[in-house]
């Protein structure tokens, strides 16, 4: 019985495994070379003696439309899609634990630090689980802060000052969240917004569905984000 050809030259390997490995090969060279710029979310949930009760690290993978239209704002020092540089005076007013707060200063560019209970921008957290798209204006749905029924309390959101490591440099944002709503409250989605100065205006540049997170009441959740570059 003559040997069908290609059976044959499959049995012996001749068929596929050049292919195969040329793929693998390739595919790894890609992935050794692969750098630039990343992002990280770390989250901690304390107990109310603020013990540590949970740790998760995940990938966050969505800089929206709007982080490349600010980074094209700053980078062209002009007034693109709501972002602009101009500098103002103002006196802004705010109110924490009940106290009115007011005071005159110089303000100019696009601002990720946030005062206490402000949930205007900064790092910001929410209970949505629509689909993350580049064109998404703020979370799905945003967790305000306050103490009442599914609320929770915002701290100050903070910006680290630029870190190297190796060819490795990052920032880190962070903030903690605090429920005293009386009821557990469930995070599944979290977003960075900016505040840009003049013209005012709140522009969300990251947002990210993470794996639900139960904060029960009384317990602290501490979010971090890491925006690394590689060289």
């Amino acid at each position: 019985m003559t040997k069908d050809p290609i059976k044959q030259r499959w049995a012996e390997g001749g068929i596929g495994a050049d292919v195969s490995m040329t793929v693998s090969n390739r595919m790894q060279e890609y992935y050794e070379e692969l750098k630039g710029i990343s992002l990280d979310i770390d989250l901690i949930l304390k107990d109310k003696d603020g013990n540590i009760v949970k740790k998760v690290r995940t990938p966050g993978n969505s800089f929206l439309l709007s982080f490349m239209n600010m980074l094209y704002a700053v980078l062209t020092a002009s007034a693109f899609a709501g972002f602009a540089s101009e500098r103002i005076r103002t006196t802004p007013s705010y109110t924490v634990e009940g106290k009115q707060i007011q005071y005159t200063r110089e303000l100019a560019g696009i601002q990720a630090w946030a005062p206490k209970e402000d949930d205007t921008h900064g790092v910001l957290i929410g209970n949505g689980t629509s689909t993350v798209t580049p064109n998404d204006t703020w979370l799905a749905s945003q967790i305000k802060n306050g103490l009442g029924s599914g609320q929770m309390l915002y701290l100050f959101s903070e910006v680290d000052a630029t870190k190297v490591a190796g060819t490795s440099a990052y920032i880190t944002l962070r903030r903690s969240f605090i429920n005293h709503s009386g009821n557990d409250i469930t995070v599944t989605e979290l977003g960075v917004a900016v505040w840009n100065v003049n013209p005012s205006s709140y522009l969300l540049i990251i947002r990210d569905l993470i794996p639900p997170i139960d904060v029960p009441n009384d317990y602290t959740l501490d979010v971090q984000y890491t925006i690394s570059v590689s060289v």
